[in-house]
C-alpha cells in the first residue's frame, strides 16, 4: 500500500498524511481508521487487491459497492467531505495498474441508511451484553 500511496499522489497531485483513528464526537463507539487524509476536507482509502479480477473489476465499474459503507463511514466518523477511492495492482500493466475515484459525501445515504443501521446494531450488542450480564448474576 504505501508503494500504491506514492503512485495516487504523483498522478493525483493530492498530499497524503496518515491517517490514524477516529471516534464519532456524539457516537463515540463509532469509529474509523483512513489510509490518509487529504487537506481538511478529504479522506483516502487504498485498496491493493491480491486478485487481479477484483483490480480490473474496478477499472471497469467504479469502486465496488461493498466499499460504500467503509468510505461513507469514514465521512461519518471524520466529518470530511470527499474521499479518495484508489485500487492499485502492480501486476496490471500501465496505464491500468491504478485506479482513482473521488467519491462526495452522501448525507442521504450516511442518515438513512448507514447510521441507523450502525445505531440498530450497537442497540442489539447492548442488548446481549445486558442478557450476558444478567446470566452472569
Amino acid at each position: 500500500e504505501p508503494f500504491g500511496r506514492e503512485q495516487v499522489e504523483l498522478v493525483t497531485g493530492h498530499i497524503i498524511a496518515p491517517g490514524g483513528f477516529f471516534t464519532h464526537l456524539r457516537y463515540e463507539f463509532l469509529g474509523a481508521s483512513p489510509d490518509g487524509l487529504i487537506g481538511d476536507d478529504g479522506g483516502y482509502e487504498s485498496k491493493c487487491p491480491m486478485d487481479e479480477a477484483v483490480h480490473i473489476n474496478t477499472l471497469l465499474n467504479g469502486m465496488p459497492d461493498d466499499h460504500v459503507p467503509q468510505v461513507q463511514g469514514g465521512m461519518l466518523v471524520t466529518g470530511r467531505r470527499w474521499w479518495l477511492f484508489a485500487s492499485y495492482d502492480p501486476r496490471v500493466p500501465e496505464p491500468y495498474s491504478l485506479y482513482t475515484q473521488i467519491v462526495p459525501r452522501d448525507d442521504e445515504y450516511i442518515n438513512n441508511t448507514l447510521l441507523p443501521g450502525l445505531l440498530q446494531f450497537e442497540a442489539e450488542v447492548n442488548a446481549i451484553i445486558k442478557r450476558l450480564q444478567m446470566r452472569a448474576a
